[in-house]
């Protein structure tokens, strides 16, 4: 994007820099400017579909891997997903709460899922948590 006459302007400055000592011209700097982009901001339905959505996931993978372990969880995926697209798309605040209460109740319980393997894990002697 930078074009040849910039190149020439930039070089020139440089040579007048360099005779003048007030630079060596061995390194370059360079500015980064900040500008809008499309990400979204972490809403509160985000975050904890999010964590459901991860720790469901590092549940599955420990259940894959630990063939001699059994525990059972329930994955809500699936249900936070559709919470979450009710919140976004709630028309009052009162479906929004409703919603919210659902979906705060099955991150807890997935949250209490992990936790509890932990401890199972940390028994067997599996898993090395401080």
């Amino acid at each position: 994007m930078i074009t040849a006459a910039t190149w020439e302007v930039n070089i020139a400055l440089l040579q007048y820099a360099m005779d003048k000592d007030v630079e060596k011209g061995r390194k370059v700097r360079i500015d980064c400017t900040i500008v809008e982009s499309n990400i979204h901001a972490p809403f509160d339905s985000e975050l904890l579909w999010d964590s459901v959505r991860v720790l469901t996931r590092i549940l599955n993978r420990a259940k894959e891997h630990l063939f001699g372990l059994r525990f059972s969880f329930m994955n809500h995926i699936l249900s936070n997903k559709r919470r979450r697209l009710e919140i976004m798309n709630a028309k009052n605040a009162k479906g929004r709460k409703k919603a919210y209460k659902v979906l705060i109740k099955m991150t807890e319980k997935t949250v209490s899922y992990a936790e509890s393997e932990q401890r199972s894990l940390k028994k067997l002697g599996a898993l090395s948590l401080p």
